[in-house]
């Protein structure tokens, strides 16, 4: 049982085709892109979701927004691993998708997802509100945890001040020791720039040795400054002497592309007019996999604060036994 407990209640009857009449906000699909109508498909939704149509879409309202869609994509082939699961899919007002979640129920019981919003789509707050929906259906799914790739352009800064943990399994080996060998070499590099303090307690949470290490990392209060040189362009030329002596003798990341994404990091904190902190500078371009355990309490209002506050969970009262209706799988 996690910390937290959905208000919504799992159905106590299989769905039917008049289930799907209310629901607006969810388009469900079968693999071949046909809207759901064939018993297979209803089939396959009373296999995976727990939930009436009536009450998935109104969580979905709640939590992203009732102007919103999302697609529900089941996947149709023979594998009994695969034929259980489906694809949720955020969509805009065109269609286009842009964001997923691949969920299960049952046999492949962890949820994982890329959470990608498009660029012109950002800006809106359609990532936090996704991330919400995305951890506040899995704990309404009955799962202890929440998966996904903090990644691309910003994620791996964003989501680790979010309060997201890193995955530390040993099957994670060979990434984590290529994502600590690149934060600690951009973290040489501007050891010129920072107070030795801020670099010892830097370079202790780039080691990535705990889970909440890159969180803790994303959060420090230290803002770095190359206008602490004179102008940009002094600084950016004592930056490549760092570079060089920093990354010459490894081949993980090379100098010019570092020198590349260093400039932008450091011109876009100007022109957003937001403070370049050690961490933003540190994890902007990293990738790396991340968790939300449902049952660490500080995570998840941690998680709860960055998001804009929990919709549809609230935190279980131990004291109170937690009486769920059975759900009824045809």
């Amino acid at each position: 049982m996690t910390a937290y407990q959905s208000i919504f209640q799992k159905r106590s009857r299989p769905v039917t085709s008049i289930d799907f009449e209310q629901t607006a906000s969810c388009k469900v699909f079968s693999e071949n892109s046909k809207l759901i109508s064939v018993d297979e498909d209803i089939q396959k939704w009373n296999m995976i979701i727990p939930f009436l149509p009536q009450d998935f879409s109104t969580l979905f309202q709640m939590v992203f927004d009732p102007s919103a869609n999302l697609q529900i994509v089941f996947d149709g082939k023979d594998d009994p691993l695969v034929k259980r699961s489906a694809r949720f899919y955020l969509t805009d007002h065109l269609g286009d998708r842009f964001g997923k979640l691949i969920f299960s129920n049952g046999i492949l019981s962890t949820p994982r997802s890329d959470i990608t919003v498009k660029e012109e789509n950002r800006g809106q707050g359609y990532g936090k509100k996704w991330f919400r929906f995305l951890n506040e259906l899995c704990i309404a799914f009955g799962h202890d945890q929440f998966e996904f790739t903090a990644g691309s352009t910003n994620g791996g800064y964003t989501w680790a001040r979010a309060g997201a943990y890193i995955d530390l399994s040993p099957q994670k080996y060979t990434a984590l020791t290529h994502l600590r060998e690149k934060i600690l070499q951009r973290l040489d590099a501007i050891r010129p720039y920072i107070p030795p303090d801020i670099y010892g307690h830097a370079r202790a949470l780039g080691r990535v040795v705990a889970k909440d290490d890159l969180a803790r990392l994303a959060n420090m209060d230290y803002c770095f400054s190359p206008e602490s040189c004179q102008d940009m362009e002094s600084w950016d030329g004592s930056f490549l002497d760092s570079l060089s002596a920093t990354f010459g003798r490894s081949c993980i990341v090379s100098q010019v592309e570092e020198h590349g994404r260093a400039t932008q990091v450091v011109m876009s904190a100007r022109t957003q007019g937001v403070p370049l902190n050690i961490g933003r500078y540190l994890l902007t371009g990293t990738t790396w996999d991340a968790a939300v355990d449902f049952n660490d309490v500080n995570q998840m209002k941690s998680i709860g604060d960055y998001v804009g506050g929990w919709k549809t969970i609230r935190p279980i009262d131990k004291k109170t036994p937690v009486i769920t209706p059975a759900f009824i799988e045809p």
